[in-house]
């Protein structure tokens, strides 16, 4: 016999991690003309080991749009996209691409969520195979790819030799802390490099330092010289590039705490009801998704700045994605939905229209208000709410939670799915819901 309690929980969820300066300068590519050449020189034509080469190359990027649907040239040192000798490394901000291209048109290629903030990519291959990384996670989509030949053009940051295809080729937006290996990084480079912390410096990374050709860090901060602080392959700057004071914040992942109002500190249960001031959203029945809906403002969660909000009938929302599965995983979980807050993921059931959503600039609430779980709509009441304030803190509150309370999870994780808590999951802990309860 499972004995129910009327309980109000309110959560309170928090990133405490703060972002670091990497460096305090950049490189301002405005999509129409300009580059930084580095002379050539074998080294940087990345190493050929007998028939294969293998190599890596590390760039941060901040895109000016997001939306744009140009191949955006990073790093190259081809004369065309197409060349059969040498390699490049771009993006496509609205198709959501991260492409390293080979030898001819050979490519391998990942995905990732273009936005306006700092982004670290890398891409590592060795000659047959690549795996690219956004933030220090594998984004890999398309990993197989061909030899990279050695070229004898100068090695291009932000635009490309001036091949057939130069125009749209040059970056929109900013480049900074451009690397370059000899070798394929594991892993474990990758993330050692990503959370080396403040003032980042690959020259001291011991699992990545012995194979680094060139660095450019790209410190200079005015004049037309952007220098290598590893082997002297220095660069000049042509045509409308400028510098910039806005730098790359080392993207830590946010250390997303939870505080109870059952604990000594911790919140006050404070519920708002929108049932007369909100919209609501037209959704009902079983496994229903709908979106997008606006936030208000932008909202940050784990590094990447959102502005519309997904909603499923099954207690959780996500700001992308747009499935509504009913089966509550533990987060993190590559089977869940990315992105994803859920205050009460279950197998549930909207009888009418029960979700409202109100949104100012400070903060949005959303709440599913009188929901069932389903096979269960007789003797089952959920009513609880979602809140983001535009600080990018996190409220959970439960209002009235009659009904089986031990198949849910309460959680969230990050887009990439490898971040993430469950502070309920199924028996674990759903002895802590009750109504009246706050959790921060």
């Amino acid at each position: 016999m499972i004995r129910i309690r009327t309980v109000y929980i309110l959560f309170f969820v928090f990133a405490l991690a703060t972002p670091q300066w990497l460096v305090s300068q950049s490189l301002n590519f405005d999509g129409v003309s300009g580059s930084v050449r580095i002379p050539h020189s074998y080294d940087l034509n990345i190493s050929e080991s007998g028939t294969w080469s293998q190599g890596s190359i590390m760039a941060y990027i901040k895109l000016n749009d997001p939306t744009e649907d140009e191949f955006l040239r990073i790093v190259s040192k081809k004369v065309g996209w197409d060349d059969y000798y040498g390699y490049e490394l771009e993006v496509n901000p609205a198709q959501g691409l991260v492409t390293l291209i080979a030898g001819g048109s050979d490519y391998a290629r990942g995905s990732f969520s273009a936005t306006t903030s700092w982004t670290q990519i890398i891409a590592s291959f060795n000659g047959s195979s690549a795996s690219i990384y956004v933030n220090g996670v594998d984004v890999t989509t398309d990993s197989t790819i061909g030899n990279i030949y050695g070229s004898t053009v100068p090695l291009y940051i932000g635009s490309i030799s001036n091949g057939p295809d130069e125009n749209p080729s040059v970056f929109n937006g900013k480049i900074d802390d451009v690397a370059i290996w000899n070798q394929e990084l594991s892993s474990y480079s990758v993330s050692e490099i990503y959370n080396s912390g403040n003032a980042l410096d690959v020259t001291t990374l011991s699992s990545s330092s012995y194979s680094l050709v060139g660095y450019w860090r790209m410190n200079e901060g005015s004049g037309s010289f952007v220098g290598d602080s590893r082997n002297d392959y220095d660069g000049s700057i042509y045509g409308n590039v400028t510098w910039s004071s806005d730098s790359p914040q080392q993207q830590l992942l946010p250390d997303y705490k939870w505080f109870s109002s059952d604990s000594a500190g911790g919140p006050v249960y404070s519920w708002q009801d929108i049932t007369s001031t909100g919209t609501l959203i037209s959704m009902s029945g079983d496994d229903n998704n709908t979106g997008p809906h606006p936030i208000g403002f932008v909202f940050p969660f784990y590094g990447i700045d959102y502005s519309t909000f997904r909603i499923s009938t099954n207690g959780f929302i996500s700001f992308t994605n747009s499935s509504s599965v009913y089966n509550n995983l533990e987060f993190p979980s590559a089977a869940a939905p990315e992105a994803a807050l859920a205050p009460f993921w279950d197998d549930l059931i909207f009888t009418s229209d029960k979700a409202y959503y109100h949104s100012d600039e400070n903060q949005l609430v959303i709440t599913f208000n009188d929901v069932d779980r389903l096979g269960q709509e007789a003797t089952s009441s959920y009513t609880f709410q979602v809140i983001l304030k535009s600080t990018g803190e996190i409220i959970f509150q439960y209002n009235t939670m009659t009904g089986p309370l031990n198949g849910a999870t309460i959680g969230w994780q990050n887009f990439y799915r490898t971040e993430g808590t469950s502070i309920v999951y199924n028996n674990a802990n759903f002895n802590l819901i009750h109504n009246g309860w706050a959790v921060r």
